[in-house]
């Protein structure tokens, strides 16, 4: 069987220092939102310098808690962009709020800003800018309509730990910032997210929500409103702390790969890669291209595939979806970027470790394959 080159792998470096503090975790007995949960919190704090770093059980969990903090309710609209991950909108949707949907920018990926303004009724409460596989967002735009109308700005930065946008850090730009750990990221504790914000009160509510909805009270506890379980565990937390403590290693391998693949495919006329705005940072979650050709996308997937090379969709155009299509009688004409990313865009593989021999393969059967077709 011919060698497999994956789409992701999850790099821990140090798996020595992992398995001693296991060790440790397993002598206690303490295994659920303890010592290492609070380390690892306090570490992501100070990195990001932000006051409040909150762990909890994934991404996801972190973009609904986020949106109960802020008093998103039944009836309120969202904002979020048509292309990404469905969880930026299944959070408002579970909410029984209504996610409204914005079209994205062709060349970045990410929310076209320029239509906002167009979908914000009196209903709405909220924008969810996504940095799309770490880009950033046009987070001045956003910034500046969020004030004119009053609205929370949730940042699902949770493929873009590591990114800055001018000269900010993202997911510490707008009120309340979400990540995850999941195994695809710069930093994964297999499964877990993490909720940044300098408000004080939105922290308070996510520390009682994420345990049940469960709050002190003098020498007691007491039930302050039905919350969930959405903690991290302490075994997540240690894989996220050894990981930490090379994270500028991490990311200058990450910008290294991606200037390679930027540099060699740059020039080939039948793709397009994702355009990052002056004056920032993308910490590459992953390594996305558009094909200008239709058709090419299913091609060279397959083509990959026969040659035990993974690759996979960028991600998702939520207007497509059948449960937002049909309950929202949402058109695929109606956002034609998404539309066309969704169909038209392939992630490579891209990963910290990745051998340079892999990516000069990837890069070779990708050019001879699209040569030929």
């Amino acid at each position: 069987m011919k060698k497999k080159i994956r789409l992701s792998r999850p790099c821990i470096e140090n798996k020595d220092a992992v398995l001693d503090l296991a060790r440790k975790i397993l002598e206690t007995g303490f295994f659920t939102q303890g010592k290492y949960v609070s380390l690892f919190e306090n570490q992501i704090a100070r990195y990001l310098g932000i006051k409040y770093a909150i762990a909890v059980s994934s991404g996801t969990a972190a973009l609904h808690l986020s949106l109960i903090a802020t008093g998103i309710k039944p009836g309120d609209e969202v904002i979020v962009p048509a292309y990404t991950f469905p969880a930026t909108a299944n959070g408002v949707e579970l909410l029984n709020a209504k996610p409204v949907l914005v079209d994205v920018d062709l060349d970045t990926f990410n929310i076209s800003t320029n239509q906002i303004e167009t979908r914000i009724t009196s209903r709405t409460k909220a924008i969810i800018p996504v940095h799309l596989f770490g880009n950033p967002a046009n987070m001045d735009e956003i910034l500046s309509m969020a004030k004119k109308y009053n609205l929370w700005v949730i940042e699902d930065a949770a493929g873009a730990f590591g990114s800055i946008y001018k000269g900010k850090k993202c997911g510490t730009i707008g009120n309340v910032g979400c990540f995850s750990w999941h195994p695809r990221k710069l930093i994964t504790t297999c499964e877990g997210g993490m909720i940044v914000t300098n408000n004080c009160k939105i922290a308070e509510a996510v520390y009682i929500l994420r345990n049940h909805g469960i709050k002190k009270v003098g020498s007691h506890y007491d039930l302050a409103i039905p919350g969930f379980n959405y903690r991290m565990n302490e075994l997540e937390a240690i894989l996220g702390l050894v990981q930490m403590k090379k994270i500028k290693k991490r990311l200058k391998e990450r910008q290294k790969l991606a200037a390679f693949y930027l540099r060699k495919l740059n020039n080939i006329e039948e793709i397009a890669v994702q355009k990052v705005y002056p004056d920032c940072i993308n910490s590459w979650q992953a390594f996305v291209i558009r094909f200008l050709n239709a058709k090419d996308q299913k091609l060279v997937m397959k083509k990959f595939q026969e040659l035990h090379i993974e690759t996979g969709i960028g991600t998702y155009a939520l207007n497509l979806l059948s449960f937002y299509s049909s309950k929202y009688n949402l058109q695929p004409s109606s956002y034609p970027n998404a539309k066309n990313l969704y169909s038209n865009s392939l992630a490579i593989p891209f990963y910290n470790g990745m051998k340079r021999t892999d990516a000069c393969l990837v890069v070779k059967i990708l050019k001879d394959f699209l040569h030929e077709i």
